[in-house]
């Protein structure tokens, strides 16, 4: 067996123990873990066993959340504009399935959306401190990293965009984009807020490693995203802060992040924007 497999069944086994016995909070993990990975989409899928790995990881957070439901009872869903945003958009999937051209594939739609409305109402139930976001979406960079490394070994061989990588709901290229631009803010807040200086140039590394398999992957829905995602995030922290010194940094920091992208980006990108 293959090393890279080997670290997956290890992590899988040490996320669905930890979610049973500690928290569910690493069944969220677990699922990112799969996701990223994907272990029925790559090269290496007949050295593990050919299970469903996403369908055990999300029933194991559910029955870790629910032996402890008494916990999250003050965690109230429709609290949250988003959450309520996500519902209204759920009943518009399903109304539209009456007036479906397809209904085989308005059914698969149907299907994904509930899978992300269990997956983000019980994520938003169980993260609860700020260590558990951290741990959540320090995962989340990581994988994104993951994606980034494997861009950056296999490069574009064929064309002017990377469309090798696939996640586990079998996105094209755009999806995977999509995926990893939103890692970026919360790459760069922890890169402009981390509270050790290893932190901090793990995170650089990672920002650049994602910022370069954004511009393989030759997106211009994730390229847009992109720039209203960092600008959204400059605007908030500027506004709500209304610091100088605060407004310097991200500045700074933005100039950072524009130059090392001009830097990555390339003619066959440009063309493309």
């Amino acid at each position: 067996m293959s090393i890279t497999p080997l670290i997956f069944l290890l992590l899988f086994a040490a996320g669905i123990l930890l979610a049973l016995m500690r928290s569910p909070v690493y069944g969220i993990i677990t699922c990112f873990l799969i996701y990223f990975m994907n272990p029925a989409g790559n090269w290496w899928s007949g050295q593990v066993p050919n299970i469903r790995y996403a369908l055990i990881a999300v029933l194991v957070l559910a029955i870790s959340f629910l032996q402890r439901i008494n916990q999250y009872k003050e965690t109230r869903l429709l609290a949250v504009p988003h959450l309520r945003i996500l519902l209204l958009l759920m009943g518009a999937v399903l109304i539209s399935t009456f007036w479906a051209v397809d209904p085989e594939a308005s059914h698969r739609v149907v299907t994904q959306w509930l899978k992300i409305c269990t997956f983000c109402f019980l994520a938003y139930k169980v993260v609860r401190r700020p260590q558990e976001l951290d741990l959540v979406l320090g995962t989340y960079c990581a994988g994104c990293f993951y994606i980034g490394f494997h861009a950056w070994e296999f490069g574009r061989r064929f064309g002017n965009r990377l469309e090798v990588i696939k996640l586990a709901d079998g996105t094209d290229g755009n999806g995977v984009a999509i995926a990893l631009l939103l890692s970026v803010p919360f790459l760069v807040f922890y890169l402009m807020w981390g509270k050790r200086i290893w932190l901090r140039v793990c995170t650089l590394g990672a920002l650049a490693f994602v910022i370069n398999a954004l511009v393989l992957i030759n997106s211009r829905g994730a390229f847009l995203g992109l720039v209203g995602a960092l600008g959204l995030f400059a605007l908030r922290v500027v506004w709500e802060k209304k610091d100088f010194k605060l407004t310097i940094k991200v500045a700074l920091a933005g100039i950072i992040c524009f130059g090392g992208f001009l830097y990555l980006a390339d003619e066959a990108f440009w063309m493309r924007m």
